[in-house]
């Protein structure tokens, strides 16, 4: 590509962030349509299940081509990139809707710890790498699916709920375009570029962390890392990410919880991420506390910015 040769794990990084971008502006659409609402469980069931089959039996059958796997990531990750979205519907409109979107953040920020450290653990059984997937998803994907009838069998949104919050629903395609047209200045000069610089920074780490723990441990392989590490890294990240969302939570004005919230994201950067780097390369702190303050800015910036901040 451009001259460059890729290796096995960029391509595959390149799929997932390919597959999950490119699903975005469907996914959008697709979880405001009154098609979505009827069928709603289905879909989602659907969705969970497609993904992990595509990826766990595409990387076993095709585990001696590169391109195939590759191509397998990129459609796992577009049917994926559906799933947080379709799954706030049922949080949003509800007056403890900042309550329940600040633990469903802060698992889904450990889901990411747990995903390695699990495949870490699974790899270091002596397990052919093409199979993990599989066996992953064997166990998770069931899981997943029952809690998400669990979910669905829930109390739908109160009276009180809807005369504090107002009533949520479907949008058709005359309502999406007149709120885009009246809200294009902030959302898409603002907003959605500073969010996908956040994303970005967040998946470079996700996606290299076996290389980039390795590094800040002073070892030369990843596969030395040792599965604790993954599980480990970002579960600071995910309880400050909880408590400044329960926080933000209290406020009753939108307008201060807003700029919060911005300024909150800007000293996460600043100090955690930013900060924690410069005294990294000055040898003041360790490897292993600067991945501890890296996770924690990256993650308590992305979860504010993502849905919260537009709820």
């Amino acid at each position: 590509l451009f001259d460059r040769d890729l290796d096995t794990q960029v391509c595959l990084s390149l799929a997932f962030v390919l597959g999950f971008g490119c699903a975005k502006p469907l996914a959008m659409g697709f979880v405001t349509s009154p098609s979505f609402f009827r069928w709603r469980l289905e879909y989602i069931l659907g969705l969970m299940a497609g993904s992990a089959l595509v990826e766990g039996f595409g990387t076993l059958l095709f585990r001696d081509s590169g391109a195939a796997i590759a191509l397998c990531v990129f459609v796992s990750s577009f049917l994926s990139s559906f799933l947080f979205g379709a799954m706030v519907t049922y949080l949003e409109g509800r007056r403890a809707t900042e309550t329940l979107l600040a633990v469903s953040s802060g698992c889904l920020i450990y889901a990411g710890n747990a995903s390695r450290g699990a495949a870490a653990a699974v790899l270091g059984t002596g397990l052919p790498p093409a199979a993990m997937p599989l066996l992953v998803a064997a166990v998770a994907c069931p899981i997943a699916c029952v809690l998400v009838v669990a979910v669905d069998a829930a109390p739908r949104p109160s009276p009180e709920d809807v005369a504090a919050r107002s009533a949520r629903g479907d949008m058709d395609g005359r309502a999406k375009r007149a709120f885009c047209r009246d809200w294009r200045a902030g959302v898409c000069g603002t907003l959605v570029p500073a969010y996908a610089l956040i994303a970005a920074v967040r998946s470079f780490r996700d996606l290299y962390a076996g290389r980039i723990f390795a590094a800040s441990a002073g070892l030369s392989d990843p596969k030395d890392v040792p599965p604790a590490a993954f599980f480990l890294a970002d579960f600071p990240g995910a309880v400050l990410s909880v408590l400044a969302l329960l926080v933000f939570g209290q406020l009753r004005s939108n307008k201060d919880a807003m700029w919060r919230m911005l300024l909150t994201v800007m000293v996460a950067i600043a100090v955690p991420v930013l900060g924690a780097t410069v005294l990294f390369q000055q040898h003041v702190i360790g490897g292993s506390f600067w991945q501890l303050s890296l996770g924690s800015g990256i993650f308590v910036a992305f979860s504010i910015m993502g849905t919260p901040f537009y709820e």
